[in-house]
């Protein structure tokens, strides 16, 4: 369907100076060689544990099983041939680990939480010696609560745990909401005074359910300019043209009324829409508003790491509309950027 593809479409709005304005293609040229090269001479890989539980108590077994894949095609890698686990405790020392061979981009294995640890919030962490080459970020992280034995209320999750180390490893509180929330996410980052926005909502309640919610954007005078309702999982959007950085959203859920503040707007910059025109491609529309300069910029569209489209062009007053026909069909997960 493609407004799920909408949905996961991933738009960034980075304003750079382009380098060489004179030779604005030639970079553009080198900038999409470069990364792409890069990628076919450097392959990343992800990895996905999955486990048999969200909790342990101290002699269960965590038992998983690790997929090995390519970043770009998700698809299983035929690189590495061995998988690293390891098993940290709350302080962060690696008290097990396993070495894994990798068959097909697939593994399994287990860790035995034994009698003699600790309770604690333990890490399960995984990785290939080629994934270290691209930090950290790239590791594979799982957080456990271990117990040491079950509540006699059967509810554990909220039980402060003692490490053995002079150290409480209480789960922080996250703190309660109200009985509706409402976050807003303008498409493109931002929502700019003077130019048409589209943005996203999502609503939850007091434990994270999702909510339907009606209801309207007001401005400053009491006047109504925009109409919200959730379409799916308390998710939904709604257009408006920002006149001043903020507005009164009254929404509606069970027959009772909640006022919010919608108030993240730039008085100036740019805003970055994306429109499915058809099963084949997309198109970015990019506007600015009068305060920053006209400037050549350039539009990147990417998705896991490889540029599929890449142009450069003169942002003017009027918005600009560039066509993305090169849909990879490994996925619809982009990321676009204006460099």
């Amino acid at each position: 369907m493609r407004k799920s593809a909408v949905l996961l479409l991933l738009t960034h709005l980075l304003v750079l100076p382009l380098v060489a304005q004179s030779q604005p293609a030639k970079v553009l040229s080198d900038y999409i060689k470069e990364i792409n090269q890069f990628n076919k001479r450097n392959p990343q890989e992800k990895v996905y544990l999955h486990f048999d539980n969200t909790g342990y108590f101290l002699g269960d077994t965590i038992w998983f099983k690790a997929y090995t894949v390519l970043a770009e095609q998700h698809r299983f890698s035929p690189l590495s041939k061995v998988l690293h686990v390891e098993l940290l405790t709350p302080q962060g020392e690696v008290i097990a680990n396993r070495k894994l061979m990798i068959e097909n981009g697939q593994c399994h294995g287990e860790f035995p939480l034994k009698r003699i640890y600790r309770s604690g919030f333990y890490e399960v962490r995984a990785y290939t010696r080629s994934m270290l080459n691209f930090g950290d970020d790239c590791i594979f992280s799982r957080v456990f609560p271990v117990y040491d034995e079950p509540e006699t209320d059967g509810n554990y999750a909220e039980k402060a745990m003692d490490s053995g180390f002079g150290v409480k490893n209480e789960r922080k509180k996250e703190k309660k909401g109200g009985k509706v929330n409402l976050a807003f996410f303008p498409e493109g980052g931002n929502a700019v005074v003077g130019i048409a926005s589209r943005i996203g909502f999502k609503a939850w309640g007091a434990k994270g359910e999702d909510l339907q919610i009606t209801g309207a954007v007001y401005n400053s005078s009491g006047n109504s300019v925009s109409f919200l309702s959730t379409y799916h999982q308390g998710m939904g959007f709604f257009e408006l043209l920002p006149e001043t950085t903020s507005y009164k959203v009254i929404v509606e859920h069970e027959g009772k009324q909640y006022d919010f503040n919608f108030s993240d707007i730039l008085p100036a910059g740019y805003v970055m829409r994306i429109n499915d025109t058809n099963e084949e491609s997309y198109q970015i529309e990019i506007s600015k508003s009068p305060v920053p300069p006209r400037d050549t910029i350039a539009v990147s569209v990417s998705c896991r790491g490889t540029v599929y489209a890449v142009e450069a062009m003169r942002l003017a007053d009027a918005p600009l509309r560039f066509p993305v026909t090169q849909i990879p069909p490994s996925g619809r997960l982009h990321t676009v950027y204006i460099i």
